[in-house]
């Protein structure tokens, strides 16, 4: 920002700025929804420790050597417990989705990315018709990413479907950093990877 003669700042903006802004702003997308994913994971593990989804195995099997060819019938089994509980995952974030009517539209993705631009760059929401015809041009390009549009949706989901799951179920709010956000995602990937470990090897005898 150049501060004018008038008092008045003007915003000068080159490529290396605009590509800046937009690996951050894609950069703290990623970060949000980690953290967001993280909490709806802890909920759907706890759903899964105390409830049972019965699926057709032996369907889905089939279908997935008859039509995806990663899959045969000598390594389907082995790999089927992870498929299993992907599908189990989606079916329950589905069901979050649906009783919490949650929805997400277009107009909701463009408000999300011009928010996390306005933050991003200028660190307020408060800014002059200048400042926001930037905004506008930043956000256009970071829409036109597939992998941007595509973060935001998630992450609107997934903080409507915090929201929604605190509501329901009104769960006691731990605050951390991000180091300790992460030390705390490191240990739950240590504990499943040692269950996992422990599964396999009980398989084998």
């Amino acid at each position: 920002v150049k501060q004018g003669a008038n008092g008045v700042g003007t915003v000068i903006v080159n490529e290396h700025n605009r590509l800046y802004i937009a690996a951050y702003a894609t950069k703290e997308n990623l970060i949000a929804k980690d953290m967001a994913c993280f909490d709806i994971n802890k909920v759907i593990d706890a759903l899964l420790d105390n409830i049972s989804v019965t699926l057709p195995d032996n369907f889905i099997k089939q279908y997935l050597v008859t039509t995806n060819e990663q899959y045969t019938a000598e390594n389907i089994d082995e790999q089927y417990e992870n498929i299993r509980k992907s599908i189990v995952y989606q079916l329950l974030e589905g069901q979050i989705i649906a009783d919490c009517k949650i929805e997400v539209k277009h107009d909701d993705v463009v408000k999300y990315i011009n928010d996390y631009v306005r933050m991003s760059y200028f660190g307020t929401t408060d800014l002059s018709e200048e400042q926001e015809a930037h905004v506008t041009r930043f956000a256009s390009e970071m829409i036109k990413s597939k992998e941007n549009y595509m973060n935001a949706y998630d992450n609107l989901i997934y903080e409507k479907m915090t929201e929604g799951l605190k509501e329901k179920l009104n769960p006691k709010v731990k605050d951390v950093n991000y180091k300790e956000f992460m030390d705390e995602v490191s240990g739950e990937k240590k504990v499943k990877a040692t269950k996992n470990t422990k599964t396999t090897k009980t398989a084998k005898k």
